[in-house]
């Protein structure tokens, strides 16, 4: 007898993920990714009486990534059949994102089923996060090659059983000096397989641990996080960069040869060192980085929902 799934769920720690990855929970079927549109109003001001649509070329604009964080995840979008709650913060402009994020301080958070098929039915990929705030995780991982493909290759499969489309790999802790070269590892392994794994698939780095596994944000990419830029399909930055260090990003990357779209400058709707404050001013931060060329990685955007309180909505 099949046992109904009735909610999304993270992995909480490595035991949860290696004892259940063999032993995957179907979810009801989940819609493939669409394509995007091609017809859009560009520029940053829309006229009412404009009623032409122009067609683009997304290889040559910049993009723009949402990193949902709302309450630490799992709220009432877990459940797979949905919910009588009237008041869940809800996401409408589809049209105006080419990658949506599901966030949480969970290890392994992968994105709930609604989300999923919400986004692939506009044409939005959807990454799940990898997280870790604490030391000891990583040092398992890393402690040989063989280990960090065991792990890479269940990540790759989780993915797979819930057609989503990649990871954020987001490290907040130390990291070893003498596993550095692991973890660059991971990162390429992990990028070059899931990408044969799963067609349009994206892993993005955050910019957190420096090549020296010291926990250090950069706001920018620079010597001390590039090998991981180059070993994956994008960096997320941090919050608290200037237009200096996003000048020079755009330069190292050219240097590099790199599509300086793949660079997703961080602008945290709740202010905390962002450029502007965030809140209602976030398109201060949003026109400094498009100004540059530069894609951008909203995070938080719901804090309108949280700010203000649901009966707001």
């Amino acid at each position: 007898m099949r046992t109904e799934v009735t909610e999304s769920q993270p992995f909480k720690n490595l035991k949860e993920l290696f004892d259940n990855v063999g032993n995957l929970k179907p979810w009801p079927e989940i819609g493939e990714l669409r394509d995007s549109t091609d017809y859009v109003y560009s520029g940053l001001e829309i006229s009412a009486g404009r009623t032409r649509l122009e067609k683009l070329d997304r290889e040559v604009h910049p993009k723009t990534l949402l990193c949902h964080d709302m309450k630490g995840g799992y709220l009432e979008d877990r459940f797979i059949c949905g919910s009588e709650s009237y008041d869940s913060y809800l996401f409408y402009h589809w049209s105006v994102i080419d990658t949506f994020v599901y966030f949480s301080h969970h290890f392994i958070t992968v994105p709930p089923f609604g989300w999923i098929n919400a986004a692939h039915n506009h044409g939005v990929k959807v990454l799940g996060t990898v997280i870790t705030e604490r030391e000891g995780i990583w040092d398992v991982i890393l402690e040989s090659q063989e280990e960090v493909r065991r792990f890479a290759d269940a990540l790759i499969l989780v993915a797979k059983f819930y057609k989503f489309d990649g990871w954020l790999l987001n490290i907040e802790n130390t990291i070893k000096s003498e596993q550095v070269n692991n973890l660059i590892y991971f990162v390429k392994y992990l990028t070059e397989n899931i990408h044969e794994a799963i067609r349009n698939s994206e892993i993005i780095w955050y910019d957190s641990v420096t090549n020296e596994g010291k926990l250090n944000w950069q706001n920018e990419l620079n010597s001390k996080n590039i090998d991981f830029f180059l070993n994956c399909d994008a960096i997320y930055l941090n919050y608290n960069w200037m237009k200096s260090k996003l000048k020079n990003s755009l330069a190292l990357a050219k240097n590099h040869s790199r599509d300086i779209y793949d660079i997703y400058v961080g602008l945290d709707i709740w202010g905390r060192g962002c450029p502007g404050g965030g809140g209602f001013n976030s398109s201060y931060a949003l026109q400094k980085i498009r100004h540059e060329g530069l894609s951008v990685a909203l995070f938080g955007p719901g804090w309108t929902h949280e700010f203000f309180g649901s009966k707001t909505f």
